[in-house]
C-alpha cells in the first residue's frame, strides 16, 4: 500500500469539495445543516456562531457558499450579508429566516442569492444550495468567457448589444423557474416592458443613437435587478425580467424603481445626437405574479405580463400595470 499516494488522493478529494460556511447561533441548527450537506459527499462544512466569527473565518479561508441565520448575537445575518457583499461580492449567500417574507425581501434586495424558510424541509434545502451554486458557476463562467471571447459568448446566451440574456436563453430557463415555483409553492414575478415611442428615437436621431439607448437600457436594468433575477432582451425594444422569490409587493417595487430609473436617466450623454438635445426616454411595464390560480404554465404567466404591458401603453405609457390588480 502506497501511503504517500493515498494521502495525495485524499488531499485532492478534499480540494474538490465545496467549502460551505454555516452561520447560526443555534448549535442544533448548525449540526443539522452540516449533517444534511456532508451526507451528500461533495460539501465540506465549517460552522460559525454569529456574524463576527463568520467574517473572521471568511478572511482566513475562501468559501464557495455562506448560509446564515438572521437573528444572532454580536452581528445579525443582514449585517453579515452587507459586509460580505462589500468585501466578497461574488460569494453566494443563502439567508435562513423564520420571520417571513418581509425579512426575506429585504435580504434579497441587499444581495442574498436565495432564502431558506425555517424550519426547513431537507429536500428543498439541498435543492436551494445546489441551485445557488449552479447559478454562481454560470455567472463565473459567463464573466470568464466574456473576458476571453465576448463575441463567442454573446452568440451563446447574451444579447451583444444590451449585455442582457438573449431570448433563446430566457426561453431555456423560464419553464424550469416556473416549475420550481410551482413545485415548492414559492413566489415568482415577471416583468415585461418596452421603450415608449422607440420608433421616434430611431426616426429622429438614427439607428446608431437607438442602439446607444438600447445599450444604456440594458445597463440600467442590470443596475436595478438582483444577481438572481433573469433579465433578457425579448426582441427589438422589448425586455423581460423574471424575479425569483419575490412577493407581489416586491414585484411592484422593482417595476416602479426600474420605470423611475429609466425616466430620470440622461440618455446618450456621452454620445449626444446632432443638435445636442435628446428626447426623454420612458418605458411601460406590465407585471404578473405566481402563485396565481389563473396561471398553470410559464407561458400563461408571460402572457399576463404582456397583456398588462399592453394596458400600460394604452392608458398613457410611462407607467406600471400589474395583472393582479386588473378587473377580470
Amino acid at each position: 500500500m502506497n501511503l504517500a499516494a493515498d494521502r495525495k488522493e485524499k488531499t485532492t478529494e478534499e480540494r474538490r469539495k465545496i467549502r460551505v460556511l454555516v452561520v447560526d447561533d443555534n448549535p442544533a441548527t448548525r449540526e443539522l445543516m452540516r449533517d444534511v450537506l456532508e451526507q451528500e459527499g461533495q460539501y465540506e462544512v465549517t460552522e460559525a456562531g454569529d456574524g463576527v466569527e463568520a467574517l473572521k473565518k471568511l478572511h482566513k479561508l475562501p468559501y464557495q457558499l455562506v448560509i446564515s441565520d438572521v437573528r444572532m448575537p454580536e452581528m445579525d445575518g443582514i449585517t453579515l450579508l452587507t459586509n460580505i457583499r462589500a468585501i466578497h461580492a461574488d460569494i453566494p449567500v443563502i439567508i435562513a429566516t423564520a420571520f417571513g417574507n418581509e425579512v426575506g425581501l429585504k435580504a434579497l434586495e441587499l444581495g442574498a442569492d436565495d432564502l431558506v424558510y425555517m424550519p426547513f424541509r431537507i429536500e428543498e434545502f439541498k435543492f436551494r444550495v445546489a441551485r445557488s451554486l449552479r447559478f454562481h458557476q454560470l455567472l463565473t463562467t459567463r464573466e470568464t468567457l466574456l473576458a476571453e471571447n465576448r463575441e463567442l459568448w454573446g452568440k451563446a446566451i447574451t444579447d451583444r448589444l444590451t449585455g442582457l440574456y438573449n431570448r433563446q436563453y430566457f426561453e431555456d430557463v423560464i419553464d424550469g423557474e416556473f416549475a420550481r415555483a410551482k413545485r415548492y409553492r414559492i413566489h415568482l414575478g415577471c416583468l415585461m416592458f418596452d421603450i415608449d415611442h422607440f420608433k421616434l428615437v430611431n426616426d429622429d436621431y438614427g439607428h446608431l443613437i437607438g442602439d446607444v439607448v438600447l445599450r444604456e437600457i440594458g445597463q440600467l436594468v442590470l443596475q436595478t435587478v438582483r444577481r438572481v433575477d433573469i433579465a433578457a432582451r425579448y426582441g427589438g425594444e422589448e425586455f423581460v425580467v423574471i424575479l425569483p422569490e419575490t412577493t407581489p409587493d416586491g414585484v411592484k417595487l422593482v417595476a416602479d424603481r426600474l420605470r423611475q430609473n429609466i425616466e430620470e436617466f440622461q440618455f446618450c450623454e456621452k454620445t449626444p445626437p446632432e443638435g445636442g438635445k435628446m428626447r426623454q426616454v420612458t418605458v411601460s411595464i406590465g407585471a404578473s405574479y405566481y402563485p396565481d390560480p389563473n396561471y398553470a404554465t410559464a407561458t400563461e404567466l408571460l402572457r399576463a405580463a404582456d397583456e398588462s404591458l399592453y394596458e400600460a401603453k394604452n392608458s398613457g405609457r410611462n407607467r406600471v400595470v400589474v395583472a393582479w390588480e386588473q378587473k377580470p
